[in-house]
């Protein structure tokens, strides 16, 4: 099955909400000018609630290698998802699963060579706005996504929504997806930024898995497993 992840939580009752719908991970936003930023410590106190076999990634954006092996430490986090300019040396120098984010679409073959190359678990591709590292609700460009897809594992976001991400995975067949501004209560009631709606976050998982599609059991990858911990997307 293709690998779930419900990101930018910052409430316990939305992680159980993740769980409770069959998604594999659970992402945590260490970045403070986001509006879905939480602490380390706030990040542990919903860790601590997060049943075992769903992985729990921390979003950081051009942090120092120590701090993030600190915070991953404190928040019991099984990867570390990069999603600034870091060098391939950074997630080198992580003693933990990486998952790598992009924006931009490569300027050239070379870049997006370098993209597929990149040492991490799995590549993400995310939508590009001016001043934002991602949450944007901005769908990826086709640049971008021909660039993750030359990468052994890679994962879908940018302006995924319960209505939508079953056609872009049978159009373009990631190795897993990933949303956060989709499944929020702004989305559709006016809620805060951060919030995650419940109703929506289930009909987000129930539509990946009646989308049927298995790239993990094609492929022989161990999914969310292969990134630390988690259910197997085989």
């Amino acid at each position: 099955m293709t690998w779930v992840k419900i990101c930018g939580i910052t409430r316990a009752e939305d992680a159980l909400a993740a769980a409770a719908a069959g998604a594999d991970a659970v992402g945590f936003v260490f970045y403070p000018p986001s509006p879905r930023a939480v602490t380390p410590a706030r990040a542990a106190e919903i860790a601590a609630v997060v049943p075992a076999g769903v992985a729990k990634i921390g979003v950081f954006v051009n942090e120092t290698v120590g701090r993030m092996a600190e915070i991953r430490a404190r928040a019991g986090l099984d990867c570390i998802q990069l999603h600034g300019d870091e060098a391939p040396e950074i997630a080198l120098a992580l003693p933990c699963p990486v998952v790598r984010a992009f924006r931009a679409a490569p300027r050239d073959l070379d870049e997006a060579a370098r993209v597929a190359r990149y040492p991490a678990a799995a590549v993400l591709v995310d939508g590009e706005r001016a001043g934002f590292y991602g949450g944007t609700g901005a769908a990826a460009s086709q640049g971008a996504i021909a660039a993750a897809r030359r990468a052994r594992r890679w994962i879908l976001s940018g302006g995924l929504t319960p209505d939508t991400v079953a056609a872009k995975i049978a159009a373009l067949a990631p190795w897993g997806v990933d949303v956060s501004s989709g499944v929020e209560a702004a989305a559709s009631a006016g809620g805060a930024r951060g919030v995650k709606d419940s109703n929506r976050i289930a009909a987000f998982v129930a539509a990946v898995r009646a989308s049927g599609f298995g790239p993990g059991k094609a492929a022989g990858w161990s999914g969310a497993s292969s990134l630390g911990t988690g259910r197997s997307a085989a």
